[in-house]
């Protein structure tokens, strides 16, 4: 019960922030979070979701997660992921080394494309993103909002090289 209650402190921290995360403006409890990480273990153990959590001292101070693209088989060769570092920790190379994981685990898989989109104001996460290598390929008008209005998507892929198809 100790790492849902952290979770909860965590996302609540991040939504608070409202920062350019899914989840911010949502308030996590208990009951939905612990729901949540079952469903994720459930993923994790059938090969369908990896997730990193950075620690400081026992307190969750980041966090990222790569999953297979499941729309159908067709996608499964693609990767997609999200990733979030709490305020105050920041610039230290937390989200860096998070991003090393993710790309080692999706090489790993045999993941061919590596899939995310972001906030087109969000040029703190374009910049890591580039330094690993990805490209914008598209942006989807008003694709997302956050605080009543609307921001382009930009999306933004990774070739992985020829590996097999997952």
């Amino acid at each position: 019960m100790a790492d849902v209650t952290e979770l909860v402190r965590y996302w609540n921290a991040m939504s608070r922030e409202d920062t350019f995360i899914a989840k911010a403006g949502e308030r996590a409890t208990v009951k939905l979070q612990a729901a949540s990480l079952r469903k994720k273990r459930a993923e994790q153990a059938e090969g369908l979701r990896f997730t990193v959590i950075a620690l400081e001292g026992g307190r969750i101070v980041g966090h990222t997660s790569l999953c297979r693209a499941r729309i159908h088989h067709r996608s499964m060769h693609r990767g997609e992921f999200g990733i979030g570092v709490e305020k105050g920790y920041r610039g230290e190379g937390i989200g860096t080394a998070m991003m090393r994981e993710l790309e080692k685990k999706a090489k790993q898989w045999g993941l061919r494309l590596f899939v995310i989109g972001l906030f087109a104001e969000n040029r703190t996460a374009r910049k890591m993103y580039e330094k690993f290598g990805f490209k914008e390929c598209g942006r989807i008008p008003g694709g997302l909002s956050r605080k009543g209005k609307y921001s382009d998507e930009v999306m933004m892929f990774k070739r992985l090289g020829r590996g097999r198809s997952a």
